[in-house]
């Protein structure tokens, strides 16, 4: 592992050799990689330009006091090779050590920024490639888990359903029978909804920003959804220590979870135990096994008590593409693919197998403090007692809800007009944009789904914008894209709500919203109230 606290040799020139030449070689593909700090294991691409600093604008974002706002550039030259500029920052910036206006960057450079170090290193797309591949690799193997979860949800809901339709005219709500119905039919949904979110966010990948994780959460997260779609006959147990948080990416994080307990599955066979351990390192529970110095390190061991490993398997499971499984349950990328993301993060991977004896596999990343400051990105607006509290005062706004799902449009429609709104709906984007110019007096809120027909979501903001610089707009999404929904903040949508959400949420969601002011700025949604 890279050590960030030895003084690096300082800036270097680099010559070119007489045979190249900038027409008649591309530049290298290069990456900025943290080292040290809040971000550390995070990779940026280098492309033509990019900006170091504090500010959310900013290509590179480190979350560090010592960097100034726009702390720095990194830009390629015409002759191909890369170069830095201090933007007249605070506390300056260091290249391999020593303080530097502009120098020539080249592989291995280490640039210091405030208290983050990061190095100049090769980049490699076909690396990101083939992390993608291997992501929906996994949603293949945990399909036949998720098709049973969801089927059975449906077995739940269905029949629930029929039963309430088959009832006597005359049975009211409040009887017992039909009371267990309804909460039969909302407990499957909120199950088919937890999984399909859990899912949906797995396979569209992570944030390019890194931002301290509660790393327990994540742990106890991806024991929930091993155990709901591996076989029922293996047993998955875990031991998660509170309070663990590291700076990354959650998703990367939930892969690597998610592809050593599949490795584990896969070494169980029909039958067996998996067990999860997530704990710091200085813990009688990691310092038995651990083979690093005690420092502030997470160690996170997935076990089972399958097969095992002879050494010549053992030593090879890291290879890209090696496997002692058929075709059909893998390409060899899955344990590849982690080793590259604790890399990555600057930790390590150590591995205990005998054959017929099982096998531990123990990840060691280095720990973030759990009450560094996340952040700021967009969360689904949460409820809470103020505004779901009885005798509320109805809601008395007119919304122009935009969705093109028929059941949704109902659904929403409903539970708005029950709270006291006057609902008007159009199917797609351009109906939108010409209800709302038509309308008198304008809606006091859009209800806005991304996901639209003639025009996207995005654009309906856009025109929206430019028509009504006043006009509060509500994004409605089942998607989970922070970085898509933190430009839309901008944008000037006032918050998100994640779709699928309870009626009280929907109301408590509308609610804060009409809150806001009528004015051209906008806000950045975050659980409670807006203000």
């Amino acid at each position: 592992m890279p050590d960030s606290s030895k003084k690096p040799p300082g800036p270097r020139s680099r010559r070119r050799a007489p045979s190249e030449s900038p027409a008649s070689s591309r530049p290298e593909p290069l990456a900025l990689v943290v080292l040290a700090g809040a971000a550390a294991g995070r990779r940026y691409v280098i492309d033509d330009a990019a900006v170091i600093g504090r500010d959310q604008a900013v290509a590179i974002v480190l979350d560090d006091p010592g960097v100034s706002r726009r702390h720095a550039a990194v830009r390629r030259a015409d002759t191909g090779e890369l170069e830095l500029e201090d933007l007249e920052s605070s506390n300056g910036t260091l290249v391999n050590g020593r303080h530097v206006r502009q120098a020539r960057l080249e592989r291995g450079d280490q640039i210091q920024v405030g208290g983050v170090v990061l190095q100049v290193a090769p980049y490699d797309p076909v690396e990101e490639d083939l992390r993608r591949r291997q992501r929906l690799e996994t949603l293949g193997r945990l399909a036949a888990g998720i098709t049973h979860e969801l089927n059975n949800a449906l077995a739940a809901l269905l029949p629930s359903v029929d039963h309430l339709r088959a009832l006597p005219g005359d049975r009211r709500l409040e009887a017992p029978e039909v009371d267990e119905c309804l909460r039969e039919v909302k407990e499957a949904g909120e199950r088919a909804a937890e999984i399909v979110r859990r899912i949906g966010g797995f396979a569209r990948g992570g944030s390019q920003r890194p931002v301290p994780i509660d790393l327990t959460e994540l742990c106890e997260d991806a024991v929930r959804l091993a155990r709901r779609t591996l076989s029922r006959s293996i047993e998955i147990s875990s031991i998660i220590r509170p309070g663990l948080a590291v700076c990354g990416d959650a998703v990367e994080l939930h892969q690597v979870l998610l592809n050593l307990f599949l490795n584990a599955r896969d070494a169980c066979g029909e039958s067996g135990r998996i067990e999860l351990t997530a704990t710091r390192l200085g813990s009688p529970a990691a310092s038995r096994a651990a083979s690093v110095a005690p420092a502030s390190w997470i160690v996170l061991s997935v076990k089972d008590d399958g097969q095992g490993m002879p050494p010549a398997v053992r030593q090879r499971i890291f290879e890209p593409f090696f496997t002692t499984k058929p075709a059909v349950r893998g390409t060899g990328l899955g344990l590849a693919t982690v080793n590259d993301i604790v890399s990555l993060y600057q930790g390590r991977i150590e591995v205990e197998s005998k054959p017929g004896r099982g096998s531990c596999f123990r990840v060691y990343l280095p720990a973030a403090d759990p009450r560094a400051r996340r952040l700021p990105t967009p969360v689904p607006l949460a409820m809470d007692d103020e505004i779901t509290q009885p005798g509320l005062s109805p809601l008395r706004a007119n919304v122009l809800l935009v969705d093109d799902e028929p059941a949704v449009q109902r659904s929403f429609k409903r539970t708005l007009e029950g709270a006291g709104c006057a609902v008007t709906v159009a199917g797609d984007g351009g109906e939108a944009v010409k209800a709302y110019r038509q309308a008198s007096p304008r809606p006091d809120l859009v209800l806005l789904d991304l996901d639209l027909p003639t025009l996207p979501g995005a654009e309906v903001l856009r025109l929206l914008r430019r028509f009504d610089e006043r006009v509060r707009v509500l994004i409605a999404t089942g998607h989970v894209d922070e970085q898509g929904e933190s430009e839309l903040l901008k944008a000037g949508a006032v918050a998100v709500v994640r779709k699928p959400c309870a009626a009280n949420e929907l109301v408590a969601a509308v609610r804060a919203a009409l809150r806001q002011p009528r004015s051209a700025r906008s806000v950045t949604a975050r659980r409670g109230p807006l203000e």
